[in-house]
């Protein structure tokens, strides 16, 4: 690195940075020389998976069950949801939010119900709310938290309804069968009800944190035909994994290939379901995008919020609320520059 200001002091610019330097390596070892004939995939933010799967896999190490379409009609209804950040007063923040049911029969799309836009105001110091979803304050402080918060109560309400009004159906989750401190109610609930009614409730998620899987899940990808191997052990014994803070006790964890050119995706369903049983009646009444349920997927771009939505919820809050805007101006913009 050169130096680049003209100091009206004389420093000894090279010799603070070679300290710097010396000091890097203890820090943050960069570890390079074990990149050597390493496969790498050269990405950004965005989290990216390996076309054909990675040359080191684990197929000696699992057991891969192939999964057959079984010859069984009943309903699948997909959930989701999405949340934004409207706009913002002196004490609380507005959110909107969209919910979405999409429902397959028999390997065809029934139908899909949108509910919402809705609006909600979480004041700062909300103790009403924070009390009726028993979480402590401090964690209503992020933005973020508190759309997680609304989606979660949310899809737990629609799929506790669901699971109540229908029987002999799938119900597909968004994510995984994890608790959440902002259940209102909560998965348990929602598996009591299946169970009475005879529904399952399986849960889909397009990606792990848990980076072992990655060679399992290449272990997949290379098999010609829809199938999946049971990881539940391998993440509840694992004391660097995150989600086994919070997985119910009950609930086993799959990777799964849906079709034979699907995406592998992580699967959980109660331990107390027949895995086979279940994969193969979902994969017989759902259609599948690259080995993802189109219920789920259709349930996610219907609550996606367009342009045209934000416009008339402000356009909605400034006539029939009474609500009085006033510009903005982004700090970090005004304080760094056009560049940030």
């Amino acid at each position: 690195m050169k130096t680049q200001l003209n100091l009206p002091i004389t420093l000894d610019i090279d010799a603070i940075i070679d300290n710097i330097k010396d000091n890097m390596d203890s820090i943050i070892p960069s570890r390079l020389e074990e990149l050597n004939g390493k496969q790498i995939i050269f990405c950004n933010d965005r989290s990216l998976i390996p076309t054909y799967g990675w040359d080191q896999d684990a197929t000696d190490e699992i057991i891969i069950n192939k999964i057959e379409p079984l010859n069984v009609n009943v309903c699948v209804v997909g959930v989701d949801s999405s949340c934004i950040l409207v706009g913002e007063t002196v004490d609380g923040f507005i959110y909107s939010a969209k919910c979405c049911i999409a429902l397959a029969y028999s390997g065809k799309m029934i139908t899909h119900a949108k509910i919402g836009p809705m609006l909600f105001y979480v004041k700062s110091d909300c103790n009403d709310t924070l009390d009726a979803c028993n979480v402590q304050a401090n964690n209503y402080n992020s933005v973020e938290e508190s759309k997680r918060m609304i989606r979660v109560r949310l899809e737990r309400m629609l799929q506790y309804e669901i699971s109540r009004l229908l029987s002999n159906s799938i119900i597909l989750v968004d994510g995984p069968l994890r608790a959440s401190p902002y259940e209102a109610y909560t998965l348990i609930n929602i598996i009591d009800a299946c169970n009475t009614n005879n529904n399952m409730l399986i849960g889909l998620s397009k990606s792990t944190s848990f980076k072992h899987l990655s060679r399992i899940a290449s272990s997949l990808t290379k098999q010609r035909y829809p199938c999946y191997t049971d990881v539940t052990d391998l993440i509840k014994n694992n004391s660097n994994c995150k989600d086994n803070i919070l997985l119910l006790n009950n609930v086993s964890l799959l990777l799964a290939k849906l079709n034979s050119n699907g995406l592998v995706i992580r699967v959980d369903i109660p331990s107390m379901y027949d895995i086979s049983y279940s994969l193969g009646t979902l994969v017989k009444n759902d259609i599948l995008h690259n080995g993802y349920p189109d219920t789920l997927r259709i349930a996610h771009h219907t609550s996606v919020f367009t342009s045209t939505d934000v416009l008339c919820l402000k356009s909605f809050m400034k006539s029939r609320l009474s609500v009085k805007e006033v510009d903005g101006d982004y700090a970090r913009r005004l304080l760094i520059g056009r560049a940030c």
